[in-house]
């Protein structure tokens, strides 16, 4: 679904109280555009993965994850299913608490989950633009064919896939920000997708 407006600038859109609406809007190439609702397996593998990420790399207070922040940054206006970010790079108050705010920058690991009504060029569209402003990761999650590709602002994609015989084996561990103690497989992300009777 997309607004009606005459031509659009990120202030305008910015201003606008229906962007923050359920399902959020996004505006990209000057368009405003509101994102599918989340099925069940979308949700579900936001949540864990937030989840996985916050957890394991928590105690030292590295990283955070967010699911759903508005990432403004060069004309756009992004709401990532999961961004990632570095400490450093999270708005504080001088209290030391985090700002009521969005995000004025790509964040430094953007995680995006495949929708089955999405278009995947526009998703890939989103991940690239992040990588093309300074994130260093970028992960495409598509939970029907159980595959996940890996960007990265300076190489080719590498594809990760839980199914067996295809290209990149479910157990070998995913690409993650460098720096971080963290292992995370595509056969234990779409495992998450199982429930046991």
């Amino acid at each position: 679904m997309t607004l009606a407006q005459t031509r659009l600038t990120l202030g305008d859109f910015l201003a606008r109280p229906e962007i923050d609406d359920s399902p959020a809007w996004e505006f990209l190439n000057g368009v405003p555009t509101q994102k599918p609702m989340p099925k069940l397996p979308h949700s579900r593998l936001q949540l864990r993965l937030a989840q996985a990420i916050e957890s394991l790399t928590q105690p030292l207070g590295a990283i955070y994850a967010f699911p759903e922040l508005r990432c403004a940054f060069s004309n756009r206006s992004l709401v990532t299913d999961i961004a990632i970010l570095r400490r450093e790079q999270i708005p504080l108050t001088p209290e030391g608490e985090m700002e009521n705010t969005a995000i004025n920058q790509a964040p430094d690991w953007v995680i995006e989950i495949l929708s089955p009504q999405q278009s995947e060029v526009k998703v890939l569209n989103k991940i690239t633009l992040c990588l093309e402003q300074g994130c260093a990761l970028g992960w495409l999650i598509n939970p029907e064919e159980k595959s996940i590709v890996v960007y990265f602002p300076d190489r080719p994609p590498q594809i990760f896939s839980a199914v067996d015989g295809e290209i990149g084996r479910g157990d070998d561990p995913l690409p993650i920000l460098p720096g971080l103690d963290l292992t995370l497989t595509a056969t234990q992300i779409f495992g998450w997708l199982k429930i046991s009777p």
